[in-house]
């Protein structure tokens, strides 16, 4: 295909997915999907190289410069979250609907999140205009639809919640939904064995480098901080970008609210997206294996009742770490200005706690 035919399909065409951004090397790769790649995938990494797609490395300036014309300022919806708060499952949930195309953690969303993190450091690849550049680009390419009036819902990895301000503003008919889970039960979720600790050892530097922006006081420490304060550091760094947007743009999501009355939390959600459905229909989908199994591994079962016996063992045995992530993110969000109304979220659960 000649370059400039390319160019004109990747611009209109989802079925050349922008699969990996490197301002580095000045490259992006392209790879050919279909719909049912998008449909089938739980997350858009390197596990979609695994059907053998068909690639196209193509040089990363002249291709943003040439596509800036030709996208199309579609209205995008997103879905960013603290992690492990049923983010993959609402997702899943969305992509029922009609028009609707879910992309799960596409990787170039994940670049981005790292440039805007080390635009104020002279160690910087990118300047200002260039990352506003490619902002605009990896945007305008995750907008495409297979259909001409679809809508999409870009669900981002935990470590992109530094763009929900800027993503939702591209377009002023995007809309986000903000998903979390209380920090006691994220505290349990993320301290129960090693591979969870370890997660959040592998993100805590990239959320405190948010933390500090958000602060504008970078004087805590990752080194001073155990597993506890880390997981904590990890929920009150996201939480602050969540509960900072614009409420008629972004709808807070709480998980547990919507396990105890499922119907109501999709209505709601869905709603706020612009897709109106009915009762009936979102009380087939509670009753399907949406709600039954695992969302990352549908072939494993899982389902309130086993997520809330996890949780309970897991503050059985985890307890006084528990108590320590608590406190120190209830001290934390006293301390500063910035995390004052994240400080009367924390009071409210405690609330809920006694």
């Amino acid at each position: 295909m000649r370059a400039n035919a390319l160019l004109e399909s990747v611009a209109r065409d989802p079925r050349y997915l922008l699969a990996q951004l490197d301002p580095v090397a000045g490259l992006a790769q392209f790879l050919e999907v279909d719909e049912r790649v998008y449909r089938d995938s739980i997350f858009m990494d390197q596990r979609l190289k695994a059907n053998r797609p068909r690639a196209h490395v193509l040089e990363l300036w002249p291709t943003v410069a040439a596509l800036e014309p030709l996208l199309t300022s579609r209205a995008c919806h997103y879905l960013f979250h603290v992690g492990h708060c049923g983010s993959t499952m609402m997702s899943r949930a969305v992509e029922q609907l009609p028009g609707a195309l879910a992309l799960r953690e596409p990787p170039p969303l994940r670049a981005l999140a790292r440039m805007r993190r080390e635009l104020a450091s002279p160690l910087s690849h990118v300047d200002d205009a260039r990352y506003r550049s490619l902002r605009g680009f990896v945007g305008g390419l995750l907008a495409r639809s297979f259909e001409p009036s679809g809508r999409n819902l870009v669900k981002a990895s935990s470590d992109c919640s530094n763009l929900t301000d800027e993503m939702l503003a591209l377009n002023p008919a995007n809309r986000g939904l903000l998903m979390f889970i209380p920090l006691e039960s994220f505290l349990a979720a993320m301290l129960r064995d090693a591979g969870k600790r370890r997660e959040t050892a592998h993100f805590a530097a990239s959320r405190l480098a948010d933390l500090h922006r958000i602060l504008g006081d970078d004087s805590i420490r990752l080194y001073e901080l155990n597993d506890a304060h880390q997981a904590a550091l990890s929920w009150v760094s996201n939480m602050a970008w969540l509960t900072a947007q614009d409420p008629a743009r972004a709808l807070l999501v709480d998980f547990e609210a919507l396990l105890d009355d499922p119907v109501q939390g999709l209505a709601a959600a869905c709603g706020f997206l612009g897709w109106e459905v009915a009762r009936a229909d979102l009380g087939a989908l509670v009753r399907g294996p949406l709600f039954t199994t695992y969302a990352k591994d549908p072939e494993s079962p899982y389902n309130p009742a086993s997520r809330a016996a996890e949780l309970r063992e897991a503050e059985a045995r985890f307890g006084d770490e528990i108590d320590q992530g608590l406190r120190w993110a209830e001290a934390l969000c006293g301390r500063f200005e910035a995390l004052h109304p994240l400080a009367d979220h924390l009071r409210s659960q405690s609330l809920a706690r006694d």
